[in-house]
């Protein structure tokens, strides 16, 4: 049971605290303009390409061919935290910045996390331990995936993601005051829930 609480804890955090190096972007929404935002089959085949160049440690990072990689890393460290057992094959999306913001493929936008927490039990996702990636499921996983796991500065990213993360607002410490925190305010309604 704990487990779980500080899996959620975790994930509303990150929820709530955001990347720290990401920028923020205005909530305004323009009007949809297909014409400018269409990916031409030649960017296209380049991702693909990319993705499966066994020298993909080579390629530059200004080339555009992999997703904006905070986003990728975010993205990731969410769908662990709570095992959701919809990510990386039914509920990961992808699109294109406008060429004013980047033009970058960027991996988004978070949802789908009812099959998160625990809220199934299929491919392990109810078990605590362990991550959501390497379950029997990961069969089921598109072919980018593997391959974006292997890419080093995907991997060096994620960790220093996870490590900037756990030095601050996910330290132990933190952790265990907001975990000792709900527990006080939730004693007395946990009575009556199990009465």
């Amino acid at each position: 049971m704990r487990a779980l609480v500080v899996i959620s804890v975790l994930t509303l955090a990150l929820l709530v605290t955001g990347c720290v190096s990401q920028t923020v972007k205005s909530t305004a929404v323009p009007p949809l303009d297909y014409a400018s935002n269409a990916i031409s089959e030649d960017e296209i085949l380049d991702v693909g390409v990319a993705v499966l160049d066994p020298g993909i440690t080579e390629l530059d990072e200004d080339d555009g061919v992999f997703p904006e990689v905070r986003r990728a890393e975010a993205t990731f460290i969410a769908n662990e935290l709570t095992k959701n057992v919809d990510a990386y094959r039914l509920s990961t999306y992808f699109y294109k910045e406008k060429d004013s913001d980047g033009g970058k493929l960027v991996m988004g936008p978070w949802w789908d996390f009812n099959l998160g927490f625990g809220n199934s039990d299929g491919c392990d996702s109810y078990l605590t331990n362990g991550f959501e990636a390497n379950t029997g499921c990961m069969v089921l996983h598109p072919f980018w995936f593997q391959r974006l796991r292997q890419d080093p500065r995907y991997r060096g990213l994620t960790r220093c993601m996870w490590d900037d993360y756990r030095a601050d607002v996910w330290s132990d410490e933190n952790v265990e005051v907001i975990i000792d925190s709900l527990s006080t305010l939730l004693a007395e309604p946990s009575v009556r829930d199990h009465a």
